[in-house]
């Protein structure tokens, strides 16, 4: 589905929930990486930006409408600044001045996590040439081998009737 005008649908979870939401007057793709933001937030510290204790929901909608963020210490001590920034700029209340998807994967902690994690083959030789299917096809079939000498044959019983009688022990002493 390509989203080619506002939505107006006010749906999602109430602490991820975007302000253009909130303020139903329409709202589009920038939703999501609204979420993804609050999704970062609760990964890296273990709750979401913007809450209530008292669970007041309209207070928590309030909060979010301004989009005051705090990164609390000591939960946000050991985090980089670069983290930060990306929740920061995932968290903006304008949606024009938010990341886009593209932008997300180009931000500087995305791209240092990125590659710190990907793995380096050290010759073209230890990399499998392996096309990728374009439909079904093209995959070939390959069985999976399967070995019946270590499953020992058992029939099954059809009816109760096959059901060899076993009578169950009981106690004596009550």
């Amino acid at each position: 589905m390509v989203v080619t005008e506002p939505i107006f649908t006010v749906c999602g979870t109430p602490t991820h929930v975007a302000p253009e939401i909130l303020s139903e007057t329409g709202y589009g793709l920038p939703v999501d990486l609204w979420a993804l933001g609050v999704i970062v937030h609760i990964l890296l510290c273990g709750f979401p930006p913007f809450r209530r204790r008292d669970r007041d929901q309209e207070e928590l909608f309030q909060i979010i409408r301004e989009g005051h963020l705090t990164f609390l210490a000591p939960y946000w001590d050991h985090i980089s600044d670069a983290a930060q920034g990306l929740v920061k700029a995932l968290l903006q209340v304008n949606p024009t001045e938010r990341l886009t998807a593209v932008q997300t994967l180009k931000h500087p902690w995305i791209q240092t996590t990125t590659d710190q994690n990907r793995p380096v083959p050290t010759s073209t030789e230890s990399i499998p040439y392996r096309p990728v299917p374009t439909s079904t096809e093209s995959i070939p079939y390959r069985p999976v081998p399967t070995s019946t000498e270590s499953i020992p044959y058992r029939p099954v019983p059809t009816s109760t009737e096959s059901i060899p009688y076993r009578p169950v022990p009981t106690s004596t002493n009550q």
